[in-house]
């Protein structure tokens, strides 16, 4: 495959066989006039295009560019930017002491920083073009200092260069250096702040392949060069910046056209790789020093003949050649020549550039050779080739997914295709596409027409171009009726007549239901009925019936509502029941005249006159136990127009006295308070009375006193109550409130207290002074009282007194009489304490080592004068040391008698830890084989005074000889809290002695020849991690012939410890398959004897091996007097001894068959005569013979001159005796006269044998010009056939419009009709009619190839 500047850069080879160009003198800026971009590319040491000049990015002028401000290349295929990481560490960049002419195998990079005038990180690279086509190649690179002289190549390889893991890798053979004989360099620099460049070539020098300058002069205004000689701006990042510095860009264009016109114009390079590199100085030796990753280009021709790129054709198409022919200067053009390479391939004009070629299977390679001379005719001769290779693709699958219908009218269907590249959806009938039709699925909303279709078409075209069209035909249509969804009764009702609301709620419903089709179908109402109720005029039935229809008339079932208006509500009161209650004093006649006149109300649900209310009045009914009491009952009842009855409403009128007597005095107003003594107060009190009065009975008569007895008070005999009460009763027995006098007799008087307690205070007599205490008691402290009325009684609040220590305590003394009248007085009995308790001899001081030597805690006991022996334990306070093991303890005994006098003694004890932790004994010394991993014990350590140990541990590896080979030392350090420690270890060694394992490989195998080995990767593991190095060689061992070998493929797993292993695989190779032909025949034809066919021209391949021979035999078999068979044979064996048969039968029908033809003569016209022969059909055998039949007597040979004959028919038969085949050709001529006039004459016909049916208006259509003439050309039929014989088009009356082939098939055989046909070649079969100069018809036939592009 080739870019597409394939054509700009073919003359560059010019630079690389004879000589190169001196360069190095300075090259001055200019523009240089190329095409793109427009205005010409400015050389100036900059980037922008500033003015009318182009330049490599958008600038303030009109002028073109190349590049986007990004730094993107607006054209990939013709414009490249590199870049390179720069000013880093991480820069990849070369080995130190790689050369320029090193083997690039041998070169090396690393990770690294560049010098800075060689620290590179932007290359720009673009082919041109001028208006005289000349080819320009312009280029740029920078560098980040601007100190010295810093130089650049592009270097071009015609091999793949690939970066490694450490280095490179090229396909050019060592042999050469790592290079191909010219390979070059260009190279610009810029030396002592000149802008420079240099050309050289790979060439063998003295036995050495190296770069080599060569040195001429340049042609004017053919090459310009410059560098920055101010700061420029540049909007990519530029060294992390939007500037470059003064000398740190250059560039440069080179009209390679003109610079290589004197050079070798007979090269013809390929390259593949272009490499940018800095190096030191232009010498075969410099040093190289920073790069760009190669740059990959595919088939890049350098040479006069460029074949196009690689590309691909729809498989039946015909695919029209790009090849190019152009000279070097002052060279023509002599001859263009097509060839096949390999495959089947038919060129339709093999010297034609731009001829049509037609590809028999999968791919064929052609070749492009061109042969240009010196136009002066002195010099070298140059035949140069190019190949290319085109490659059939399989037209895209064309099938329409989707449902095939019957789908629902005005409903939405969605339909998809296969994957390809793009897609184009029509519709016809009834349907339209909603949305896009150009994407991979589409929907389609159906028309509303019922019981019709439509029909989808797909045209899908796969990445290659290739379109395949297909269609799916739908019917659309709705035979099923609506389902009513709603319940049957679902909408029946019986209401009541007054709820309005539900009346006409329930006339606003309708049932629904459900269509496959239409998402809501119309509903009718049938009818609608109401039939009145009988007797009842708020009553009444309603029905009403519906159906629902759909958009294609289908009708549901009926659906019925009744909807029934009842009155059975009784009509209500809306009075409250038992509001006109009422319940009157007897004698209040107003009040009952009032309760008689109320009258209910009532309401109805429907009647809204309620007339019919009836009252039946009560009599006055006395109550039994009093004459003035007694009730009145009143009843009422309503009817409504239904005869609805109401329920009975009672009014009830109480008649009442229920009025108790009330008592004039005021409560409480004849109680009095007397003292006990006061007999003269109580008899007076005794005699007190109230009085009382009634609202109805005037004569109270009827006061009950009922006499209380002295009661008296539980806590004072002297003390009490009298309480006397007093009731009166009406007539009709009701009972006053009682009325209630309270006389209260009282003592309050309290006793005298004459002589008031006195202190008192004792000493502590170690006895808690108990008799002290006892006699001051008893004495009340010496108190003394008396009481009017009654004995004193004594108490106090004395509970105890301690016995510990010097104390007080206050005694209340309280004198208290009978009725509880009280004083009281106090004083303090007091009792004190000041002796301390007399100590115990303590222990000695003390020294132990750790905490379990300390003595245990005793006893001292001490003697008090009070509070007697006193023994305590001991407590400890501790002073913390430097460790937790190391303090002193104080030990105190205190001593506290009960009046807190005090005395202590102690002991000092001081503790010291010295001694370390014990760390339990651990394996000795073990060797262990990896992959497993060292396994310590966990060591234990222990303390004395059992301190926490701290235990902590370190591991010292010791590498061994190789990676899985090592030991490992395990120190333990046990350190107690105080900082004793000790150590202890344990070493484990570990050996590699295991092996890399390969994973298994597959068993022999053998394969077909025409199919590669393809071998599996091996994959590795080491148990023990090491790293290692996997391998492999191939041992290929020939068969028998060339096509038979077998290839055994050896794996070798290396660990870093040396330890190895291996496996292989091995794939046999065959050659059992014959050779085939790769050209079309028909192996079975039948044919007359008169039209068989020749003997078709195979071509033989062989996939493997090369062709050893070829047969050919023809034999006639099965001959009778009216057939025989024809066999042809070819046996063709290749060079592993496979041979294949190919046999074609050609079945021969022998016919005497007898051929009319017409023809027609004037015997008076300019010309008379007519050559029979020019009549008889193409190809026929000249030695039959002829008889004049009508004996007109003038035949003379083939020559019949109708001079002087009669006007009328004349018959001639021409015999062809050929034992094989004889036949006969009757021809009969029409002699005429008065064909003296002038006739005009009829236009040619010409077939126009390419056209391309794709839209745009030009060239549409398959064109026969003066066909549509039906004066000269009354009759005409047209087939078109497609490669595989298939007739795709037929029709008589061709005229070049309404009746015209444009590339859709008519739908003949395999073929669908109307589809658009794929572009390729095709074959057409014109038969016409026509008059010969004596106006006699003639039939014509034109056949050939008909090329259909898009």
């Amino acid at each position: 495959m080739k870019p597409t500047y394939t054509r700009l850069a073919r003359l560059f080879v010019s630079f690389l066989f004879l000589y190169s160009l001196e360069l190095c003198a300075q090259i001055g800026p200019g523009i240089a006039p190329v095409n793109l971009p427009s205005g010409g590319f400015n050389i100036d040491g900059s980037l922008l295009s500033n003015s009318t000049n182009g330049d490599w990015v958008d600038g303030t002028g009109s002028g073109g560019f190349v590049l986007a401000n990004s730094g993107t290349p607006l054209n990939t295929k013709s414009t490249y930017h590199l870049y390179d990481e720069y000013n880093s560490g991480t820069d990849d960049i070369f080995g130190g002491g790689d050369k320029v002419s090193d083997n690039p195998n041998s070169m090396t990079w690393s990770v690294g920083t560049a010098n800075n005038k060689t620290d590179m990180n932007n290359a720009l690279i673009h082919f041109t073009t001028d208006a005289n086509g000349n080819v320009w190649f312009v280029f740029a690179a920078d560098r980040l200092s601007n100190s010295g002289n810093a130089y650049i190549d592009f270097e071009f390889l015609q091999d793949g260069l690939t970066k490694t893991a450490t280095g490179f890798s090229t396909t050019a053979s060592n042999s050469t250096g790592g290079r191909t004989e010219g390979d070059f360099l260009l190279t610009v620099y810029f030396e002592s702040g000149v802008a420079k460049f240099d050309i050289q070539r790979w060439t063998l020098v003295s036995g050495v392949w190296q770069y080599k300058t060569y040195y001429t002069s340049l042609p004017a205004n053919s090459v310009y060069a410059a560098g920055n000689s101010t700061t420029i701006t540049v909007p990519y990042s530029a060294f992390g910046t939007n500037s470059y510095p003064q000398n740190t860009f250059i560039e440069s264009a080179v009209n390679l056209t003109e610079v290589l016109g004197a050079i070798d114009p007979c090269a013809s390079l390929k390259i593949k790789t272009i490499f940018v590199k800095s190096k030191t100085s232009t010498a075969p030796s410099a040093s190289i020093k920073d790069f760009f990753e190669p740059l990959a280009v595919s088939n890049l021709t350098l040479g006069s003949a460029d074949a196009g790129d690689d590309d691909f054709v729809c498989d039946g198409g015909s695919y029209k050649l790009q090849g190019t022919a152009v000279p070097s200067s002052n060279y023509s053009v002599v001859s263009t020549t097509w060839s096949v390479i390999s495959g089947n391939a038919t060129i339709i004009n093999p010297s034609q550039l731009d001829s049509y070629v037609t590809i028999n299977g999968g791919s064929a390679t052609l070749r492009l050779t061109v042969e240009t001379h010196p136009s002066s005719g002195i010099g070298t001769h140059c035949v140069v080739y190019d190949e290319v290779t085109i490659t059939t693709t399989t037209p895209p699958s064309c099938l329409i997914t989707g449902t095939d219908g019957s789908i629902c009218p005005s409903s939405v269907s969605s339909f998809s295709a296969p994957s390809s590249t793009s897609y184009l959806w029509s519709i016809s009938g009834n349907g339209t596409i909603s949305g896009g039709t150009t994407s991979q699925t589409v929907n389609v909303t159906t028309g509303s027409t019922c019981n019709a279709s439509f029909t989808l078409t797909l045209n899908t075209t796969d990445a290659n171009g290739c379109t395949s069209t297909c269609t799916k035909t739908v019917v659309v249509n709705d035979t099923t009726a609506p389902v009513v969804t709603t319940g049957s009764g679902a909408l029946d009702h019986n209401i009541q007549c007054s709820d309005t609301a539900a009346i006409a709620s329930a006339l606003t419903e309708v049932p629904t239901a459900t269509d496959n089709c239409s998402t809501t179908p119309t509903i009718h109402l049938v009818s609608d009925v109401t039939t009145p109720t009988t007797n009842c005029a708020n009553g009444y039935s309603r029905v009403r019936t519906w159906n629902f229809t759909d958009g294609c008339g289908n009708t549901s079932a009926n659906f019925v509502q009744t909807i029934t208006v009842i009155d059975n509500t009784v009509p209500t009161w809306t009075t409250a029941v038992g509001s006109l209650n009422t319940t009157v004093e007897c004698s209040d006649t107003q009040a009952l005249a009032n309760a008689q006149n109320l009258f209910p109300i009532a309401t109805d649900n429907c009647d809204t006159d309620l007339s019919n209310i009836v009252k039946v009045a009560g009599t006055f009914v006395a109550s039994s136990t009093c004459a003035n009491a007694g009730t009145y009952t009143n009843t009422w009842t309503v009817t409504d127009e239904c005869g609805n009855v109401s329920e009975a409403f009672t009014q009830v009128i109480n008649v009442i006295d229920t009025t108790v007597p009330t008592w004039t005095t005021t409560a409480g107003s004849l109680n009095t308070s007397v003292e006990c003594s006061d007999t003269q107060a109580l008899a007076n009190a005794q005699n007190l009375f109230p009085i009382a009065t009634d609202n109805c009975d005037t004569d109270l008569s009827n006061i009950v006193k009922v006499a209380g007895t002295f009661v008296a008070s539980s806590t004072c005999a002297n003390a009490g109550t009298y309480t006397n009460t007093w009731t009166v009763t009406d007539e009709c027995g009701n009972v006053s409130e009682a009325f209630t006098q309270t006389i209260t007799i009282q003592d309050t008087t309290v006793p005298d207290i004459a002589t008031k307690a006195t202190d008192i205070i004792v000493e502590c007599d170690g006895q808690g002074n108990q008799n002290a205490i006892a006699n001051w008691l008893a004495n009340n402290g010496g108190a003394i009282a008396f009481d009017n009325c009654s004995e004193v009684i004594w108490t106090n609040n004395f509970n105890s007194i301690a016995n510990d220590c010097s104390t007080a305590v206050t005694v209340v003394f309280t004198a208290t009489d009978a009725c509880r009248n009280s004083a009281s007085t106090s004083a303090t009995f007091s009792v004190q304490d000041n002796t301390p308790p007399i100590l115990p001899v303590a222990p000695a001081t003390i020294t132990v080592g750790c905490a379990s030597n300390i003595p245990t805690m005793i006893s001292l006991t001490a003697r008090d004068n009070c509070s007697g022996n006193i023994t305590v334990e001991g407590t400890n306070s501790i002073e913390l040391g430097d460790c937790e093991n190391t303090y002193t303890i104080n030990r105190t005994w205190t001593f506290t008698d009960a009046c807190n006098n005090i005395s202590s003694t102690s002991q000092i004890i001081h503790v010291i830890d010295t001694t370390p932790p014990t760390i339990a004994p651990l394996p000795e010394l073990s060797t262990i084989a990896c992959p497993n991993t060292p396994v310590f014990t966990q060591a234990i350590a222990t303390d004395e005074c059992g301190s926490n140990v701290n235990l902590t541990f370190k591991d010292v590896k010791t590498e061994g000889s190789c990676a899985g080979s090592y030991s490992i030392t395990r120190n333990w350090t046990a350190t107690d809290m105080c900082g004793n420690s000790t150590t202890a270890s344990q070493t484990i060694n570990v050996e590699d002695k295991v092996a890399p394992v390969i994973a298994s490989l597959p068993e022999p195998t053998t394969i077909n020849c025409t199919n590669s080995p393809v071998f599996v990767f091996a994959t590795a593991t080491d148990e023990c991690g090491s790293d290692f190095n996997l391998t492999f060689k191939d041992v290929k061992t020939e068969g028998s012939c060339a096509g038979s070998y077998s290839i055994t493929r050896t794996w070798t797993a290396t660990d870093t410890c040396g330890n190895s292993s291996t496996a292989s695989q091995t794939i046999n190779v065959e050659d059992k398959t014959g050779p085939i032909t790769t050209t079309e025949f028909n192996s079975n034809v039948s044919s007359n004897c008169d039209a068989i066919p020749v003997k078709p021209e195979l071509v033989f391949v062989d996939g493997c091996s090369a062709i050893n021979s070829t047969i050919f035999t023809e034999t006639i078999s099965n001959q009778t007097t009216d057939s025989y068979i024809i066999n042809r044979k070819w046996s063709v064996s290749d060079s592993c001894g496979n041979t294949s048969e190919f046999v074609q039968t050609v079945n021969v029908t022998i016919t005497n068959s007898l051929i009319t033809l017409t023809g027609s003569v004037c015997n008076d016209g300019e010309t008379t005569s007519i050559d029979l022969a020019s009549l008889l059909p193409i190809g026929t055998p000249t030695n039959g013979t002829w008889t004049d039949v009508s004996n007109s007597g003038k035949l003379a040979g083939t020559i019949f001159n109708a001079a002087t004959l009669a006007v009328r028919d004349y018959i001639f038969e021409y015999v062809i005796n050929d034992t094989n085949c004889p036949r006969s050709i009757r021809i009969t001529v029409t002699v005429t006269t008065g064909c003296g006039g002038i006739v005009l004459p009829c236009g040619t016909i010409v077939v126009h044998n390419a056209f391309s049916p794709n839209g745009d208006g030009i060239n549409e259509k398959f064109v026969i010009d003066n066909i549509n003439d039906t004066n000269c050309y009354p009759d005409n039929t047209v087939e078109i056939y497609n490669r595989w014989g298939v007739l795709v088009y037929s029709t008589k009356g061709y005229n070049n419009t309404t009746n015209a082939f444009d590339g859709i098939s008519d739908g003949r055989s395999t073929v669908s009709q109307s589809s658009g046909l794929p572009a390729g070649t095709y074959f057409y079969i014109l038969t016409y009619t026509s008059f010969d100069n004596n106006n006699v018809i003639q039939n014509n036939k034109k056949v050939g190839y008909l090329f259909l592009t898009k």
